[in-house]
Formats: C-alpha cells, sequence, structure tokens
C-alpha cells in the first residue's frame, strides 16, 4: 500500500481540478494479489475543468505524472487511470462501471455520496460479448490474439513465442471477466468475485479455463518476484493452462453466448 499512499497524497493536490478519485475492484475489497492485481480507478472531473482547456492542459500534464505509480503496483498494467465527468453522473451507463463495482470502491480524496443516475442495458453487455467471442474466433483460427500487442508483438496460440506475458495476462483477465459480463447480459450483474459462483449456479457450463485463469492469478504471488521485470510467460503457468488455449476460450465464449435468449 506504500504506492497507494503516494497516489492518495499526490490525488488529493488535484481537488482543484476533480471531484472525486475513486480505487476499486481488488485493492478496493483487499482481495488482491501482489504482482497480479492492478490498480483499478475512476477519477471523475469536475465540468469547470472540462469547459476551460487550460485548466484541462494542466490537468493532463499532472494526472500523466502519477501513472508511474499504477506501473510501480503492476508492471503488467493494461490500463491507465479511468476517467468521467461529473456531467456523465446524470446520464451513467453501467459500461461506464457497474454499480456492483461502485458500491465496492473507495476513495482516495473525500467522503460523500456520489449521487447518479443510473441506467443498465442488458443489449450492450450481449452485445459486449459478441465481441469477445468474435475476438476468440479470430484468434482460434488465425493463431494468434490481435488486441493488446506489446512493442507490435501479440499473443500467439500454444506458446509459439514465451515472450508475451504481457499480452498473456490481458488474455487471461478477459476469460476471468467472462463470468460478470454474461450475467449482466442475462440480467443477473454481480461484483466480479462473486461472479464465478453465481455463473456455475445460474449455467453448467465447461469453465475449465476460467477456473486455470483464477489459479494462476491467485499462485503469481507464490512464483514471482514483485516487480515482475521481464516478459516472459512462466513455465509452471505454462502447465496450469495448457495449449490451445484460444480454441478453449471460443468455445467458452460461444456456449455463454448461445445460452442467452434473446
Amino acid at each position: 500500500f506504500y504506492h497507494i499512499k503516494n497516489l492518495q497524497r499526490d490525488a488529493k493536490k488535484l481537488n482543484v481540478f476533480i471531484q472525486n478519485f475513486l480505487i476499486h475492484g481488488s485493492f478496493s475489497t483487499l482481495d488482491y494479489k501482489k504482482g497480479w492485481s492492478d490498480l483499478d480507478t475512476l477519477v471523475i472531473i469536475k465540468e469547470k475543468s472540462i469547459l476551460d482547456y487550460r485548466k484541462l492542459k494542466l490537468f493532463r500534464k499532472l494526472i500523466l505524472n502519477l501513472e508511474k505509480y499504477l506501473y510501480k503496483i503492476d508492471p503488467l498494467q493494461h490500463h491507465g487511470f479511468i476517467f468521467i465527468t461529473n456531467l456523465d453522473l446524470a446520464n451513467y451507463h453501467s459500461a461506464y462501471l457497474p454499480m456492483e463495482v461502485l458500491h465496492n470502491s473507495h476513495s482516495l480524496i473525500k467522503s460523500e455520496k456520489i449521487k447518479i443516475n443510473y441506467r443498465r442495458d442488458r443489449k450492450f453487455w450481449r452485445k459486449k460479448l459478441l465481441d469477445i467471442r468474435t475476438l476468440f474466433k479470430n484468434a482460434y483460427k488465425k493463431k494468434v490474439l490481435l488486441h493488446h500487442p506489446y512493442n507490435g508483438i501479440y499473443l500467439k496460440e500454444n506458446f509459439r513465442n514465451i515472450n508475451t506475458m504481457y499480452q498473456m495476462k490481458f488474455f487471461l483477465s478477459l476469460i476471468m471477466l467472462l463470468p460478470c459480463i454474461y450475467l449482466d447480459a442475462i440480467g443477473k450483474p454481480a461484483y466480479k468475485k462473486n461472479s464465478f459462483k453465481i455463473l456455475n449456479n445460474n449455467l453448467k457450463t465447461n469453465d475449465e479455463l476460467i477456473k486455470r485463469a483464477t489459479h494462476i492469478r491467485s499462485l503469481w504471488p507464490k512464483h514471482e518476484k514483485h516487480p515482475f521485470k521481464n516478459n516472459r510467460i512462466p513455465k509452471w503457468l505454462i502447465k496450469i493452462l495448457g495449449k490451445k488455449y484460444f480454441k478453449r476460450a471460443y468455445t467458452l465464449a460461444n456456449e455463454l453466448l448461445s445460452s442467452i435468449k434473446h
């Protein structure tokens, strides 16, 4: 929590620009895995900061300087800070961050109730699941996942390039997000860490890939030193995950999507 405390210290200096600075996910609920878990945030920017280009330019400079803390927490971090404005709160879509995530979030800078006009669209989440199935289908056919490259290099099937841990982490994280997306698509949204059990209660599916991904996440602090200093996929991970992971991912996503009644 050393880096989060430093982030909190510096985030408080942004009060003139932002309404709030939330952390959510595993660092908020304290079930993170050191070295694996990234820091998820939601920065709510004030309307007057958005409408004044000089303030917005200065805010951009200051907030980009804080991204260093994200990568100190997780060198394989896949995203920076997530932003919305206080104007978005009046027409807040679950695509920003679902309510289940917000309920489990904490503020780094102030204690206040955040009022939002919330709406949820099952069609959006069905489309999201469809897009993931298409991504996995293309990866299965082409033997390469054309998403989240690192230095122009993509993740390939059957560990054909083992110097792709950044890319592999994105793939495994997407696998672990499937239960949440599916449950939202059927109108039974759930918080991520509860979604795995709820998925099994709603649908009998071959979830071995989800279980392997979560097992890899749980073992990461045991096997890997922090910070992770290279991009090589560890041998123990290869053994747990097994081969033909794109084919198995496509089969899983297709099964989830096919079970939804349109």
